[in-house]
């Protein structure tokens, strides 16, 4: 299972941004919301 996802890290100052990415549809949500909301 672990070789179907890629993962990222961000980090400026005391901020962590994480992504997940894995094969899917291609639809878009952040935090379990569409991308255009």
């Amino acid at each position: 299972m672990i070789g179907e996802w890629n993962n990222g890290t961000g980090r400026r100052k005391s901020s962590v941004a994480r992504v997940f990415l894995k094969k899917g549809s291609g639809k878009i949500t952040v935090n379990g919301k569409d991308i255009q909301e």
